[in-house]
């Protein structure tokens, strides 16, 4: 299941999932050896994580009710 990523709550521009590999940042695309390590909108420069440690559809979720609060 695909789960919706909502948009940044300070700008409604799309936000990006991001992994971190070898000091650069991927879009997360939930292929294997990929690990959700943050959230960034590109609009506005915000950035969040969450410390989880839980997988990552679970930090998806966090994210969403995030915006929604």
């Amino acid at each position: 299941m695909k789960i919706e990523l909502k948009p940044c709550p300070f700008c409604g521009s799309e936000v990006m999932p991001v992994w971190f590999h070898n000091l650069k940042e991927y879009r997360y695309e939930g292929e294997k050896g990929e690990s959700l390590d943050y959230f960034k909108c590109y609009s506005c420069d915000m950035e969040t994580s969450f410390n989880t440690p839980f997988g990552d559809d679970d930090k998806i979720v966090q994210w969403n009710m995030r915006v929604t609060q």
